[in-house]
């Protein structure tokens, strides 16, 4: 058996998805990317992010090697704030570390952000992943960088790119707005 582990997977047509667990979801479709004026920024806050890409030759050369066992997936490099700040055109705002999660917090129980806190928490505290032995034995080697990778997902935002399936629809500002009215925020969402 192998085990696939990458870290935040990304790709243009996860842009309007990546809107959506960003932004309160009227703004989700607005294509505010480009319209930021600053975004804050956690001095150490750094993230690995792989391309979609990337992580499908991976699960090629796992079939076609028949390997076992478990690989990280992660693109050269990490993503800071300041590069975060800089694909959305925006300046960076160094911020105290608790400052975001509280943020975060905030619209979440007023029902107005899709992240619970806790994807806060998560995000400070993942681990940066070796993937020598993906390389090694997979001769696996990611063809995006980390920060190639939020350029691109951040043009899909830009744009409210997507693809086929709900977890990939593209979003658009109607859209987004009709279905926060009609159904309310995740937060607010019961089961049928």
């Amino acid at each position: 058996m192998a085990v696939l582990r990458p870290c935040l997977v990304g790709q243009r047509r996860a842009g309007g998805q990546m809107a959506r667990y960003g932004m309160p979801a009227p703004l989700a479709g607005a294509r505010v990317v480009g319209h930021v004026p600053w975004v804050p920024v956690v001095r150490d806050l750094a993230l690995q992010m792989v391309h979609a890409d990337d992580v499908a030759r991976a699960v090629l050369a796992v079939i076609e090697r028949r390997a076992s066992g478990a690989f990280n997936l992660a693109g050269d490099g990490v993503v800071t704030g300041s590069d975060v700040a800089d694909a959305l055109g925006a300046r960076p705002v160094p911020v105290p570390r608790g400052l975001p999660r509280l943020a975060v917090a905030t619209a979440w129980h007023l029902h107005l952000g899709p992240l619970d806190p806790t994807w806060v928490d998560m995000a400070a505290g993942a681990p940066h992943m070796v993937t020598e032995r993906a390389r090694r034995v997979l001769d696996w080697r990611p063809e995006h960088r980390a920060v190639d990778v939020l350029h691109e997902v951040v043009e899909g935002m830009a744009s409210g790119a997507g693809g086929a399936g709900a977890a990939l629809r593209p979003a658009g500002p109607w859209s987004e707005l009709r279905d926060w009215l009609a159904h309310g925020t995740v937060a607010r969402r019961t089961r049928p």
